[in-house]
């Protein structure tokens, strides 16, 4: 993380996973080295409906921060499939934040499926 180019270090960067139901929510933190950088453990999330046939796939990750008593969010998504698309894990992988860069939202598709789409915002570039 960086502001106007400078690194910014001993910040902390929430992640936040939410599958399917709020209740399964985690949230973990990580604190940013002093080159602003930051990663996170790689989560798994466990359905508690996996056999219920009325149940749909929903997943939010947020990842952001918040620097002198301001809200940054430098990945937000949502996805209505289980496994995460290899461009979507490679932009996770390759997050470049500039806490002066403004808010974007991008949309990744999966196929031709609207449903199958995940629609992100970020002040981050890859």
């Amino acid at each position: 993380m960086t502001l106007h180019g400078k690194p910014i270090p001993q910040l902390e960067v929430q992640r936040c996973l939410i599958y399917p139901e709020p209740e399964d929510e985690i949230i973990d933190t990580v604190i940013t080295n002093d080159n602003g950088e930051f990663h996170f453990e790689p989560k798994s999330m466990k359905s508690r409906l996996p056999g219920n046939i009325f149940h749909e796939v929903a997943i939010a990750q947020i990842i952001d921060l918040t620097y002198e008593e301001e809200r940054y969010v430098l990945w937000s998504a949502s996805q209505r499939q289980i496994d995460t698309p290899p461009e979507i894990r490679d932009c996770l992988l390759s997050l470049n934040g500039d806490l002066s860069s403004p808010k974007e939202q991008y949309d990744f598709e999966k196929d031709e499926v609207s449903a199958l789409s995940i629609g992100t915002i970020s002040i981050c570039r890859w």
